[in-house]
Order: C-alpha cells, then sequence, then structure tokens
C-alpha cells in the first residue's frame, strides 16, 4: 500500500474563491458578436426551484469578503459551485487593435488590403 496526494489544483488557495468567481463570469456572460448581444454561460430552469429561492438570497461572510456566509442555506449554490469548477471557463483576453478600419473595414494605415497575395 502505498500513499499518493491528491490532484488539487482546482481547489482555490491562499483566499481566492475559485468556484464563485467561476458562478459570477459565468453569470455575466460573454459576448460573441451576434445580435443577441452577451449571453450568459449558465442556465437556470424554473423546475430548479432551491436554486431560484436560495442563490440570491445568498450574503457574503463578514470575516471573507470573497466566501459565502456558511450559516445559511448554500447546498444549491455549492451544487453550481461544484458544476462550474469541475469544467474551468475562462474568458477570451478582448482583441486589441492598433490600426483603425475606414467605412470598406479596411486598414487605413497600409492601404493594400486589397491585394490577393
Amino acid at each position: 500500500m502505498y500513499f499518493r496526494r491528491a490532484d488539487n489544483k482546482r481547489i482555490a488557495k491562499k483566499g481566492a474563491m475559485g468556484g464563485w468567481d467561476q458562478m459570477r463570469s459565468r453569470l455575466e456572460g460573454e459576448e460573441f458578436g451576434d445580435p443577441m448581444g452577451i449571453r450568459p454561460m449558465i442556465y437556470c430552469f424554473n423546475t430548479c426551484v432551491d436554486s431560484i429561492r436560495t442563490i440570491p438570497a445568498l450574503q457574503h461572510d463578514k470575516k471573507n469578503a470573497e466566501d459565502l456566509d456558511t450559516d445559511m442555506e448554500d447546498h444549491a449554490a455549492d451544487e453550481w459551485r461544484y458544476g462550474c469548477m469541475s469544467r474551468p471557463y475562462v474568458k477570451e483576453a478582448l482583441e486589441t487593435s492598433t490600426t483603425t478600419k475606414d467605412s470598406y473595414g479596411l486598414d487605413e494605415d497600409t492601404g493594400d488590403d486589397w491585394m490577393i497575395g
């Protein structure tokens, strides 16, 4: 028999609450460039009555603002958090362009965007 350490890479350390950050970023959603605008990355159906009842009422912990007050009913929120952490999600960084586009969508600085090369 031997002992092998567990893979704890997804467990938050030094005060970081990874699961709650995952929930927040998924609820904020992401811009996909479509007419719908920003879409959430997690959905809740009307059959999730305990989640709908308890998650909006959760309060921050008085000693650690990054965590929740565990004296409240937080079982549904914990399930969501564990689900989010099982498939971590990272928003893509916004692309910053140093060139400006003219009204035709061509780079103004080069002027040779029409060439096929």
